[in-house]
């Protein structure tokens, strides 16, 4: 018996897929044996039995307060905890909290894998398929790494040169190394939030009409473990077909709500909010270029939900700005939980901290327009430069057919004369 607790999304689900295909393949598991958690909440409520030995596997889910006592729960009552998460709140939380979890580490009852800049999914899939048994028993001293950081087509184990080896660490070349299946990579891309992959934001957009994605479900091995290669390229293709349709309506949808937007000064940071309950970083398009960071946020009755992005080469940091709202509003607006990446970041509040703040409506439309006057500038640039380009072209192929005609050397009884 297993249990695994995973996060309610795409990474969270995949990699609890791969943990219960690889790395704990033949164990006998339910629906049930799989906890999903949101990072907000009362995971007590949660709580699994727990039988002598019984092996838990938490992925994409960060150290905080509440995990931290489910992992208390489960080594107190006889399992063993492998934890494998890529979050900079959690990677801080076992720093600061590190002696507890020697403890249990000293005991063998919890064993980590944690590395920031990596989705979950991708960190299993990593532990699984790249470690060796050696690896796996001290997963953060393995050496790997990947042949490209921005596409991520492979990774492999690295000698202490940085040379690629096999799992007998002997060397290999390129062509040794198995490719990294083209959903994990989508995934990690975008939960990262690199998004250097093309087909990321459609392959994101389409799978989020598939129904089912429970870790159990048919789903993950159609896309990712089918034996047939052309059925399983040919599903994907169809998911990012379907991407490509839904994202020319959200990005025209997502403009239109933008003009409900504004702007917030937050610790000397600029942040555009949007209350909307739906949509991902994409929905505040050129924003990042004007906004030090942005945020979507709602209210479902109980909790206030604020999701921070920015942009991953000079935006804030969406971490420390939940931290600086934690510390000085925390008590007062009731702080639930929070977390996340420096540039992607998420937390819940009982009470709407907002209410503080001074609304820069003004300012947030009067750069919506000057965005929309851009583009359109942009755009008639373009048509010139591209009706410039035909004329030129034009102009010297008409210069090629009168030379053309010019060097000829013929008779003038020719034409008659």
């Amino acid at each position: 018996m297993a249990k695994i607790l995973h996060h309610n999304d795409d990474d969270g689900r995949c990699a609890a897929f791969i943990a219960k295909s690889y790395i704990i393949p033949y164990t006998m598991m339910s629906p049930e044996d799989f906890i999903e958690y949101n990072h907000a909440g009362n995971l007590e409520k949660k709580y699994p039995a727990i039988k002598e030995n019984e092996t838990v596997v938490i992925v994409d889910i960060a150290l905080g307060p509440e995990v931290d006592n489910f992992i208390g729960y489960v080594i107190g009552n006889g399992g063993r905890v492998l934890h494998i998460d890529h979050h900079a709140s959690g990677i801080e939380y076992f720093k600061e909290f590190h002696n507890v979890f020697e403890k249990y580490i000293e005991e063998g009852k919890y064993q980590y894998f944690f590395k920031n800049g990596i989705s979950g999914t991708m960190l299993c899939w990593i532990y699984s398929n790249v470690f060796n048994d050696e690896d796996r028993m001290s997963p953060m001293n393995a050496r790997f790494d990947f042949d490209d950081d921005a596409l991520r087509n492979k990774c492999c184990r690295i000698s202490e040169n940085g040379e690629p080896v096999s799992n007998v660490d002997t060397p290999v070349t390129d062509r040794m190394i198995p490719e990294i299946p083209d959903v994990i990579r989508f995934i990690d891309d975008h939960d990262i939030f690199k998004h250097k992959i093309t087909e990321t934001r459609y392959f994101t957009n389409g799978f989020m009409l598939q129904p089912n994605k429970h870790p159990l479900s048919q789903i993950w091995n159609d896309i990712i473990t089918n034996a047939d290669y052309r059925e399983r390229n040919q599903f994907i293709q169809d998911i990012i077909k379907e991407g490509e349709i839904i994202l020319r309506y959200r990005n025209l949808l997502d403009a239109k709500n933008l003009s409900n937007g504004f702007y917030v000064n937050i610790n000397g940071k600029n942040v555009a909010f949007l209350n909307t309950p739906e949509g991902n970083s994409f929905t505040f398009q050129d924003m990042y270029n004007y906004s030090d960071a942005v945020c979507k946020y709602s209210f479902d009755g109980e909790k206030y939900w604020f999701t921070f992005y920015s942009d991953e080469n000079k935006g804030a940091d969406c971490k420390a700005l939940i931290e600086y709202l934690k510390e000085n509003y925390g008590a007062r607006y009731e702080f639930i939980t929070g977390g996340g990446h420096v540039h992607a970041a998420g937390s819940t509040w009982r009470k709407n901290f907002l209410e503080l703040f001074s609304i820069d409506k003004e300012g947030f439309v009067a750069k919506r327009k000057q965005i929309r006057i851009d583009k359109e500038v942009a755009a008639e640039q373009k048509r010139i430069e591209e009706e410039q380009r035909k004329l030129k072209e034009d102009a010297e192929k008409l210069a090629r057919i009168r030379a053309k005609i010019e060097a000829r050397d013929e008779d003038e009884e020719d034409y008659g004369i």
